[in-house]
């Protein structure tokens, strides 16, 4: 085998145990908090011992860190994903919805664990701005009868709102993008 193969061969498994570092500890962190998870509890999460986790992260900062980077990378991944312009609106914004969805049930708890950390006011505007910069990509002008940054805020504010409404909306994504998609093109009026 070549050096060059045994060294891809290497990085996959460093990757690979990377990973499964930062999903053991996610469900660590969710349940006992940032401030509370020692490395010793994240270490033993992952079937490793504590000092083991220096050969992949040098600080339980860095995991949370490489977390939080995780987490972003999934969020910023369904606002990329392809949009087929053909179809109406409503079914454009249900399938973005229903991406973010299957994320944050995926992530929910790490999601709330992350948002903690940031206040309010700049998680609304972190969403905001992906959400217009979706729009911008996805949604023609004449399309919305107001600017898009005001829609993107709407946007941010219905989701976040859903969000924390999830225990009364399901866990299904396609009824509650709908939900979402007719609340924020529609209004709440009959």
């Amino acid at each position: 085998m070549s050096i060059r193969a045994t060294t891809a061969r290497r990085e996959r498994t460093r990757a690979h145990a990377r990973r499964d570092i930062l999903e053991s500890s996610a469900r660590v962190f969710a349940r006992r908090g940032y401030a509370a998870a020692t490395l010793a509890e994240l270490a033993r999460a992952a079937g490793y011992a504590a000092p083991s986790l220096y050969r992949y992260f040098g600080s339980k900062e860095e995991i949370f860190a490489s977390l939080l980077a995780l987490v972003t990378a999934e969020v910023e991944e369904a606002f990329e994903a392809p949009v087929d312009r053909t179809l109406p609106l409503p079914e454009r914004l249900a399938s973005l919805l229903a991406r973010l969805h299957r994320v944050a049930e995926g992530r929910g708890e790490v999601l709330d664990l992350l948002a903690a950390q940031v206040e309010e006011g700049e998680r609304q505007a972190q969403l905001q701005r992906l959400l217009e910069g979706w729009l911008q990509k996805h949604v023609g002008r004449r399309e919305l009868r107001v600017p898009q940054p005001l829609a993107a805020r709407v946007m941010a504010g219905v989701l976040l709102a859903l969000r924390y409404d999830r225990g009364r909306t399901g866990s299904d994504p396609g009824p509650i993008a709908q939900l979402a998609a007719d609340l924020i093109l529609h209004g709440v009026s009959a």
